[in-house]
This record gives structure tokens, sequence and C-alpha cells, in this order.
């Protein structure tokens, strides 16, 4: 995992930390294994005035996610995830386990690899959007943005509210 803070591991224990760091910035849980998207995406989503908290699998990000320190706690403000990451399962069901321990956070899926078929799936699973990993980027800063002002209710029927 990286991230621009200290964050527990399930299996190393706290390290110290007892309680989530208070944060007054929106937070960004960016679960992708790509070093470079992850680091351009977290430089892009750190200008606009986010923390970012990068896990490079689905594993980590999902550890974090049950982790007792963090249940209950808005500890992210939203789950920007790609698909086919180490350690997830089949797309729908990695978004389901998202959606067990995330059930109020929006979840944005980024991904090159979608289509209608995979889409429908994904948001029947509990994704809140799909985007394509290739396209705009302001398209993706409004979504989280959206996700943000408006929670999950901002992708009602997917579509963005204004």
């Amino acid at each position: 995992m990286t991230t621009s803070e200290v964050l527990p591991s399930p299996t190393l224990g706290l390290g110290g930390v007892s309680t989530p760091p208070a944060l007054s910035l929106p937070v960004i849980m960016l679960i992708e294994d790509h070093d470079d998207i992850s680091q351009l995406l977290t430089l892009i989503f750190t200008q606009a005035g986010y923390v970012v908290r990068h896990f490079a699998t689905a594993t980590e990000a999902l550890n974090a996610l049950r982790h007792p320190m963090y249940a209950g706690e808005d500890w992210s403000d939203v789950i920007l995830t790609d698909l086919g990451l180490p350690g997830a399962k089949e797309p729908t069901d990695y978004i389901k386990e998202l959606r067990l321990y995330a059930k109020d956070i929006p979840i944005i899926v980024n991904s090159a690899y979608t289509d209608l078929v995979t889409e429908r799936d994904l948001l029947s699973a509990g994704a809140d959007i799909t985007l394509n990993k290739n396209g705009n980027v302001d398209v993706l800063k409004s979504a989280v943005r959206q996700a943000v002002m408006h929670g999950r209710r901002a992708f009602l029927n997917n579509q963005p509210v204004y």
C-alpha cells in the first residue's frame, strides 16, 4: 500500500496509531495496481484538494475496509477502483464485497475493461458509476466531485447530479 498517510496493517498491528486521523479535506480511496496511473491520479486529485489513500491490491483495500479501527468510520468519501486487480475476485463479486464494507460510500469503477454488459452487472453489484479509464480526466474529476458533494445519490440511475 502506498498512501499519503500511514494506515494500520491488519497483519502487522496498529503501529502506534490508535484512532483514524481527523481530516478536513475530502478523501479518495484509490484502488489501482498500475503505478503510473496511481501516481498520475494521486497527483491530479491532491492538486485538486483531496487526500488520496492508495491501495495497490484488492486484498489491501478490503483489509483496510474490514479493519475494526475503521469500521463505521467515515474515513473515505469515495472509492475509486480499477478492475482486474491482484487479489480481486470476479469483478461483480469484488464490487459486492466492497459494497458490503462500504455501504454508504460511493464506488466509482474506472477501468479499461468495461462494456455495456459488464457495466450493467457492476451497477447491479453495487457500483455507483462506471467510467472508461481511457476517457477524459475531467469526467473522472467531475464524478469524484459529485460523489463527495452528494454521496451515493449523485448517481441515481447512473446519471450525475449537477
